[in-house]
């Protein structure tokens, strides 16, 4: 990597757009301080924001959790800039951790305002209203008809369950609709001369040393998110990639499976990354720590995205254009045999996709019989914590960190 970079091949002419909740008020100075201290460049002239007014002054309250996200916000950026130096990046806010980051997504797709976007955070289910999820899916289909790069965090809870017997299992949303790219987690091992030695899905258990000595038996704690989708029929890109046994866990037709790409995400190693916060005793420093989670995987993996200049997709006689849903570059597979196109809802939506001279497909949502149906004509609009479903950022962090003298 640090060879690619030094060769010329750092993200320059991208724009990475990362979103989350909250602003940071001290990001600036913190990703300025952790460049300057781990050898990468500056991000003046490469670095924006769009946050709304009184978005940096939001107090922490019962219901509302800045300080932790702007932890998030913080491993993003950090990781998106440590991986492709040269690549802008634009940081948009939502003013809350409810329904308005799908607005926020809204807000960058509608005004193109990047060429990837990475996303660290996610809906413990897909039982979720239809009327919240439907118009959802339309701005990744949207994105997907400019050339945008949706990458979601798969989550870090495994299958949801828990471990527990008879629990229904269920993928993250909105990591499982099939205009996004799932990434999930990974643990790396290395050796002294940074070589890799092996690469696994991420699994962390806990045991207690009994007297004897002897380990206890070891019992779930965290891991890479993933399953199989009880909304959507299988995508172009899984048939004849992901096995039966998976994509048709539920019996019936083949659905999407999740995660699609995997990065290290494994809190154990973890990144280091740096944050102005309040420590135990109430002074406020700069300070360093490790953390993990897909919330790590998702920024790091737009590296291993193929980099495109951004240019317009209608600029065919250039020799690079814009590239959205890339996974078919990464796992072809064959066209299924339910493929078919549909009607884009949205007039501007099918304007665009004929001014840039796409076929825009969108994968009909079903519904298992083996799933529940999410309520729809009970809920005037989507609530912001369904029973037993919340939203969160994807992230595990190690302690408070170390504080750095200025």
């Amino acid at each position: 990597m640090t060879a690619a970079i030094a060769g010329g091949n750092d993200g320059s002419g991208v724009t990475v757009a990362v979103i989350d909740a909250y602003a940071s008020p001290t990001i600036v100075q913190d990703v300025e301080q952790y460049s300057s201290l781990h050898g990468l460049p500056t991000i003046h002239g490469l670095f924006s924001q769009v946050v709304a007014p009184g978005t940096f002054n939001r107090p922490q309250n019962p219901r509302q959790d800045p300080q932790g996200w702007s932890g998030e916000e913080t491993l993003d950026i950090e990781a998106v800039h440590t991986m492709a130096p040269g690549a802008k990046i634009v940081y948009v806010g939502a003013p809350n951790n409810y329904q308005d980051l799908d607005a926020a997504l809204n807000h960058v797709v509608d005004r193109h305002l990047a060429d990837i976007v990475t996303n660290s955070y996610g809906w413990s289910s897909e039982a979720l209203p239809f009327g919240f999820i439907k118009p959802y899916n339309d701005t990744m289909i949207q994105a997907a008809a400019e050339g945008i790069s949706l990458l979601f965090s798969s989550g870090d809870n495994g299958d949801e369950t828990d471990a527990v017997s008879g629990a229904t299992p269920t993928p993250d949303w909105p990591a499982s609709s099939p205009w996004v790219t799932a990434v999930g987690g990974t643990s790396l091992g290395v050796d002294a001369s940074n070589a890799r030695q092996f690469e696994l899905g991420w699994e962390t258990t806990r045991g207690a040393l009994t007297s004897g000595p002897a380990w206890a038996t070891a019992t779930w704690l965290y891991g890479s998110g993933g399953g199989t989708s009880r909304l959507f029929t299988q995508p172009s890109y899984q048939a004849g990639v992901v096995p039966d046994s998976i994509s048709k866990t539920y019996g019936g037709a083949a659905m999407r499976v999740v995660p699609d790409v995997a990065a290290v995400g494994d809190p154990t190693t973890g990144m280091l990354v740096s944050q102005t916060q309040q420590f135990p005793d109430g002074t406020n420093a700069y300070s360093e720590y490790r953390i993990g989670g897909t919330s790590l995987s998702s920024p790091l993996f737009e590296r291993d995205l193929p980099w495109r200049r951004p240019l317009r997709l209608h600029q065919r006689r250039r020799r690079h254009r814009r590239v959205s849903l890339h996974r078919p570059l990464l796992r072809p597979g064959p066209e299924p045999d339910d493929s078919r196109p549909r009607r884009l809802r949205r007039r501007h939506r099918r304007r665009l996709a004929q001014r840039r001279g796409l076929v825009v497909r969108d994968r009909q949502l079903a519904i298992s019989p083996a799933g529940p149906r999410p309520a729809t004509e009970r809920i005037e609009r989507p609530p912001d914590r369904p029973a037993g479903v919340s939203l969160s950022a994807h992230g595990i962090v190690v302690g408070y960190g170390r504080r750095i003298a200025d």
